[in-house]
């Protein structure tokens, strides 16, 4: 006996199921979890008989053409955003005092959360770790990197075109501030290492 999983592992949508099979041929309990939804159950010779019949094959075949034309069209869409992206100019704005911007606005970002167990940042803290903030404080306060942010939300596409366009502001920043450029190839390794992960 098939199960509904079964069908759709054989192509068939929710949609050719209602229209084709709307009622089971035999109904189980569920023999992993007792307490779900009980099993309906479609006989083979039955489905096998559907799928041969002409009405079926016509439905089954435009099903088909519209998720490949979603796909295709999801494709496009995920192009034309990555190449949106891709010409977006990342301008940074002068900072002259970038290390005590960076530490006061990391600071201020911890108390207005009420965050009372994090280490306040200073002149003293450590070089690498005062590199990362200052990086992270230009990225978001001397660019327009959240407000291209927002502009990608809901987007198809957004999980690469997110990273596309943090590489290239962190590469604009490293230009800018060469001080800072090992921390924004840091940053840029990180980026890869989330992208093989499967990470927005």
């Amino acid at each position: 006996m098939y199960t509904q999983s079964d069908l759709l592992k054989r192509g068939w949508t929710a949609k050719l199921i209602q229209l084709f099979a709307p009622e089971p041929d035999a109904i189980r309990k569920n023999p992993i979890f007792a307490k779900a939804a009980p099993m309906k159950l479609y006989a083979p010779d039955r489905i096998h008989e559907t799928e041969g019949s002409d009405a079926f094959i016509e439905a089954f075949e435009k099903a088909r053409r519209r998720k490949l034309g979603a796909k295709k069209g999801a494709a496009t869409k995920r192009s034309t955003l990555l190449s949106l992206v891709s010409r977006i100019e990342i301008n940074i704005d002068d900072d002259g005092n970038i290390r005590k911007n960076a530490i006061e606005s990391y600071n201020d970002f911890h108390i207005m959360r009420d965050h009372d167990d994090y280490e306040p940042a200073s002149t003293t803290s450590d070089p690498r770790f005062l590199q990362r903030i200052m990086v992270n404080y230009a990225r978001h306060n001397l660019t327009r990197y959240d407000d291209h942010i927002d502009e990608l939300y809901r987007k198809v596409g957004k999980a690469e075109a997110y990273r596309l366009l943090k590489k290239k502001t962190l590469i604009a920043i490293g230009k800018r501030y060469p001080s800072l450029m090992e921390e924004c190839r840091r940053q840029i390794e990180e980026i890869g290492k989330e992208r093989k992960e499967g990470s927005p």
